[in-house]
């Protein structure tokens, strides 16, 4: 797919003949908590650099041939096999040096370096670099002489900004959405703060809203993907963003939760919480709250929602793995008015329909990187 001013075939040339530097970076003490800031493997986030993730080295003689410039790309060589070849673009935004475990790519002067990141950030790219990765146990890794050999295609400099400035557009309105998302969860969490721990609300225990119902695990031999009995939710597995997404069936009944069913993970990681749309068999790792009236439903499960960062700072305690019935039914709930606690669903309603823009718009620079580049 080309923009229709462009003709003629892309020259096909590789990884090496298109950067004039391709290589490894500074080694430093890790330990270090002062000095300049250096990337390591965490400063790649998503597909961007997180200064909020970076490594300290002592300034010396020889640091400053690893200071990066503007358009310098970032490579993760060094990872599990599905990381490899995590990109990031440096947009200059603050000083940074170029650390271990990360590969520098620096484009010629002759050629788009925003063009070549986004060559790099596709599928057929990825897959070559995977396919060329020497695997050990645990991680795989690809070495710069190996990514020098990639071969890739690349047109005239006038084409090559055109798609670059497209797509960059794209990856801008992707940045928005996502700070749109933010800042509506923003919201949510400083609404349930005040909601739920508000001094004039009453506080009562969970035993005094709703009974439990804890998980039992049905016999391995009656897990199927047929269809066969009831869906059986098990962990956070098979929780996405409030909602059951059950990945198996169970033709053996142990434990059930029914429609209205407030459902909590209850084995590291504790705290990931879902209303229930269907009945489904529950294993161990999950418990049904039932609540004793419709309407507790939403106020539980939104102050499950709130409560959820106190499981995970119980859990990085040691020996916090799991949470007990007595546990669960003795968590006090603010009970604010149903009304007020409704503003909360709305905004989760909200945060929905913003996902589903960002996975649009994330699909369509998904398609333009596998049909504009050979």
């Amino acid at each position: 797919m080309r923009f229709p001013e462009f003709s003629g075939e892309w020259e096909k040339t590789s990884i090496g003949e298109c950067f004039s530097k391709v290589e490894n970076g500074l080694t430093y003490d890790t330990d270090n908590t002062s000095g300049v800031p250096v990337t390591r493997i965490e400063t790649i986030s998503d597909k961007s650099i997180n200064y909020d993730r970076v490594g300290y080295a002592n300034i010396d003689d020889k640091i400053s041939k690893y200071e990066m410039q503007y358009g310098d790309v970032l490579f993760s060589h060094i990872n599990s096999l599905k990381h490899i070849g995590k990109t990031a673009f440096y947009d200059a935004a603050q000083p940074l040096y170029h650390g271990m475990n990360l590969i520098l790519l620096r484009a010629k002067k002759s050629l788009d370096s925003k063009f070549l990141y986004y060559t790099l950030n596709t599928h057929k790219f990825l897959h070559r670099c995977q396919v060329l990765a020497n695997q050990a146990v645990n991680q795989a890794s690809i070495n710069t002489k190996e990514l020098k050999s990639i071969n890739i295609s690349v047109p005239q400099m006038q084409e090559q900004q055109k798609i670059s400035g497209l797509i960059s557009l794209l990856d801008e309105r992707i940045e928005t959405q996502r700070k749109i998302i933010e800042d509506l969860k923003k919201l949510k969490d400083a609404i349930s703060f005040i909601l739920f721990t508000s001094k004039t609300c009453d506080k009562w225990e969970l035993s005094n809203l709703a009974t439990i119902v804890m998980g039992q695990s049905p016999s391995s031999q009656c897990y199927n993907t047929d269809n066969d009995g009831l869906p059986l939710i098990q962990g956070n597995l098979d929780i996405t963003k409030g909602k059951l997404t059950p990945r198996l069936y169970s033709s053996e009944m142990t434990k059930k939760c029914h429609t209205g069913d407030v459902i909590l993970t209850v084995r590291a990681p504790v705290g990931e919480v879902a209303i229930a749309d269907f009945d489904a068999c529950i294993g161990r790792g999950v418990c049904a709250i039932r609540p004793f009236n419709n309407n507790y439903s939403v106020l539980i499960y939104q102050f499950l929602q709130h409560y959820k960062p106190k499981w995970i700072s119980l859990e990085q305690g040691s020996t916090f793995t799991s949470v007990s019935r007595n546990d669960i039914m003795s968590i006090k709930i603010g009970v604010s008015s149903i009304q007020a606690i409704e503003i909360l669903n709305i905004l989760d309603d909200k945060i929905s329909i913003e996902d589903v823009i960002l996975n649009n718009l994330n699909s369509q620079k998904n398609y333009l990187l596998a049909q504009m580049f050979i």
